[in-house]
C-alpha cells in the first residue's frame, strides 16, 4: 500500500490509473499520452493474452471507468529473474484516447531536469492503489488511489536508480509500477 499516506482528492493525480491483471493482480501506471501507459515489467510479462490488462481510472476501480489494453510491451534486456530493477518497465497501450483531467504526466525530459531534481534528499511523492496496512483488513483496503510524500534516500552505483522511502512513509502491493513524482523548480510535476 501507500504507507503513511492519505486518499487521493477527487480528480487529484488523474493521469495515475490501476491495472488489473488475470495474471499478476493489481499494479499502478502512469498514463503519459492519451494512449500510452507506464508501468513495472513484472506486472505485465508473461501474460498468455492481451485480454488479461484492464485499465481502471478514477480513485477507485469502479467498474464503469475502465478499459481494457489492446497492447503492451518491455525492455527486451527485462529479465523477470534478474536482481537489477533497471529494467523494469513497460508500455501498455490503449484502444481509445484518454485525456486526464489535471493533464498528462510527464517524464523527466533531459539531463537538466535530472540534474535538478533528483539529489539525495529530493522530496518524491509516490502514488498508487496498492492495500493499506493501517486498515482493519488490507486486502479489502486495496484499489483506492493513495499518495504520500517520502524522499529519495540513495542512487544505485551507477547511478541509474534511486531509492526512496521509508520510515513510515512508501509503496508496497499494488502500488507496483506506479509513480515516483519530483516537483521541477518552475512547479511542475515529472515522472521520476
Amino acid at each position: 500500500p501507500i504507507v503513511g499516506g492519505e486518499q487521493t482528492g477527487e480528480l487529484e493525480y488523474g493521469a495515475i490509473v490501476a491495472l488489473l491483471t488475470s495474471q499478476s493482480g493489481l499494479c499502478t501506471g502512469t498514463v503519459v499520452t492519451p494512449r500510452l501507459i507506464l508501468t513495472a515489467a513484472h506486472c505485465i510479462v508473461g501474460l498468455p493474452d492481451l485480454g488479461g490488462v484492464t485499465v481502471y481510472y478514477g480513485n477507485d476501480l469502479q467498474t464503469d471507468m475502465r478499459v481494457d489494453a489492446v497492447g503492451y510491451g518491455s525492455h527486451p534486456d527485462f529479465d523477470p529473474k534478474g536482481h537489477e530493477d533497471i529494467y523494469d518497465y513497460v508500455y501498455v497501450l490503449l484502444g481509445t484516447d484518454f485525456s486526464p483531467p489535471d493533464g498528462f504526466m510527464l517524464p523527466i525530459t533531459d539531463q537538466d531536469e535530472w540534474d535538478e531534481a533528483m539529489q539525495k534528499g529530493s522530496v518524491v511523492t509516490v502514488v498508487g492503489f496498492g492495500e493499506d496496512p493501517d486498515a482493519t483488513n488490507p486486502v479489502t483496503s486495496l484499489g483506492v488511489k493513495r499518495k504520500v510524500d517520502t524522499t529519495i534516500t540513495k542512487f544505485s552505483a551507477e547511478g541509474f536508480e534511486f531509492f526512496a522511502g521509508g520510515n513510515g512513509h512508501d509503496s508496497c502491493q499494488g502500488d507496483s509500477g506506479g509513480p515516483a513524482l519530483i516537483q521541477l523548480s518552475n512547479g511542475s510535476l515529472r515522472l521520476a
